[in-house]
């Protein structure tokens, strides 16, 4: 992601400050009925060198979830959307690389209103 629009947030999702560049990333997720089984992740890789005594460098690599969304409601049928459920998120990220994970808990898809 890059960007150079700065935000400040303190309501509990991902906080930055007001000095730190950052991009903002829209979600925009539509459920099938069974959102209780759709969760999702944004992680970020970093990577740590590490010097030793013989002068080999060790490269180590941590993942840490940066932000994370459901799982939601299990789809209630209204004449508007059906059984679906649009989530719609806005998270201002520090600009980097980032991995972005989409689950359904049960491993059987994700389709249409009945899911």
């Amino acid at each position: 992601l890059g960007g150079s629009s700065s935000s400040s947030s303190s309501n509990g999702d991902l906080t930055s400050s007001s000095l730190e560049p950052c991009a903002i990333m829209s979600i925009t997720l539509k459920t099938d009925r069974f959102g209780n089984e759709t969760s999702w992740d944004i992680t970020q890789r970093e990577v740590v060198v590490t010097s030793d005594d013989d002068d080999d460098d060790a490269v180590q690599y941590t993942e840490s979830t940066i932000k994370s969304g459901g799982p939601y409601r299990y789809g209630k049928y209204t004449t508007i959307n059906g059984y679906t459920e649009e989530i719609n998120e806005s998270i201002c990220l520090p600009v980097g690389r980032y991995k972005f994970i989409l689950h359904d808990k049960l491993g059987d898809g994700m389709c249409c209103e009945y899911g």
